[in-house]
C-alpha cells in the first residue's frame, strides 16, 4: 500500500534497470511513467556511474525529491544479523 500519493520504484536486475513512478487514486494505482534501461557489461565504476546518472535524470524529469525517496530490499536478498547489547 502506497502511504503517499505517488511512489517511484527502482529494480535492479543482472543486465537491466527499471524505474517506475507510480499514483495512488481513488480507482487504485497507475504508472505514471515507466523506463526500462538495458545495461550493458562494464567496469564496476563506470556502471555505477551509468545508474547514478539515469536515476537521477529519471529523479528531476519528475521532481522527485531525494528526501521523499525509500528503499526496500526482497527479503531473500538480505542478511541480518541481530546483536544483543
Amino acid at each position: 500500500m502506497l502511504f503517499f500519493r505517488k511512489a517511484f520504484g527502482i529494480d535492479f536486475r543482472t543486465n537491466r534497470l527499471v524505474l517506475i513512478l507510480l499514483e495512488k487514486s481513488l480507482g487504485g494505482v497507475k504508472v505514471l511513467s515507466y523506463s526500462d534501461y538495458e545495461l550493458p557489461p562494464e567496469e564496476k565504476d563506470e556502471r555505477e556511474a551509468r545508474v547514478i546518472g539515469l536515476i537521477n535524470d529519471f529523479m528531476a524529469k519528475h521532481h522527485i525529491r531525494k528526501e521523499r525517496v525509500y528503499v526496500s530490499i526482497p527479503r531473500d536478498k538480505v542478511m541480518a544479523r541481530f546483536i544483543k547489547l
